[in-house]
């Protein structure tokens, strides 16, 4: 996809600076209530690194054609090469948290270089119009007590996962990835998953099967909300509209690199 000058912009902006404010706090998501629509209760569906033209939209088709929604880890630097597709993850109905800025392993950051990992994830994401949870996935489930520690004078919350079927592996077909969510599901579970890796097809495959399979056992996909529990996708808040191109608010870098941006 072509560029606009604005994203142009961001690049070089924010190749150039590294500073930050920002915080986050460790936390565990809380089960869904089983209702009679839902016996076995909520489950989530989540996808990291994207996006990434190509791979990203795969994804989201096999949600659409199950009619589901789920949560995406946006990597920052990403967010700025292919701001289209992270406006088209939100345009579906599907809530955006934060992935860091580059996909490095925190726990080798300074406090300094993890604060501005992602808060610059989370300026990228709304100076493209998107409203992003405070969510922050850490690469590599790398947290700890310092990363949380360098984090927590801010709003934003660390958010794991409970199920990880390794579907990035080269060896893992699409029915062992469906195969183990399906066996290890169960109320509350947060699934694990990757938009942004080349064997994104597989996923894609899997989360057709993964849908299908726990639907059938009485199962119901929710997303994460801004506190990290399993809710039913949200209902259309006027709020929250998505833009309809790339449209990006410098003057948000400008407060950023300034230490204005709050």
């Amino acid at each position: 996809m072509a560029r606009t000058r604005g994203t142009r912009f961001i690049l070089l902006v924010v190749a150039a600076f590294a500073t930050l404010a920002l915080a986050t706090a460790p936390r565990f998501t809380a089960p869904a209530m089983a209702s009679d629509d839902c016996p076995a209760g909520w489950v989530a569906l989540t996808y990291d690194d994207g996006p990434i033209g190509g791979r990203t939209e795969a994804v989201l088709d096999a949600l659409a054609l199950t009619d589901t929604h789920a949560t995406f880890f946006a990597v920052g630097k990403r967010v700025a090469r292919w701001p289209e597709v992270a406006l088209e993850v939100a345009r579906r109905g599907h809530v955006i948290g934060n992935h860091t800025w580059a996909h490095f392993d925190m726990r080798d950051l300074s406090d300094a270089e993890i604060r501005s990992s992602v808060l610059r994830t989370d300026v990228a994401l709304r100076a493209i119009g998107l409203h992003p949870v405070r969510l922050v996935r850490p690469p590599f489930l790398g947290a700890g007590e310092r990363v949380a520690n360098a984090l927590e004078e801010d709003a934003f919350l660390i958010e794991g996962e409970t199920l990880n079927p390794k579907d990035w592996m080269e060896d893992v077909s699409a029915s062992l990835i469906a195969d183990r969510v399906v066996e290890h599901a169960v109320d509350g579970a947060v699934i694990g998953l990757h938009d942004g890796h080349k064997f994104y097809d597989k996923t894609a495959e899997a989360t057709v099967e993964i849908v299908d399979r726990l639907t059938d056992a009485g199962f119901c996909f929710g997303v994460l909300d801004p506190a990290g529990n399993i809710v039913p996708p949200p209902a259309g808040d006027p709020r929250y509209r998505i833009p309809d191109d790339v449209r990006v608010d410098e003057m948000m870098w400008v407060d950023y690199l300034m230490g204005r941006f709050a």
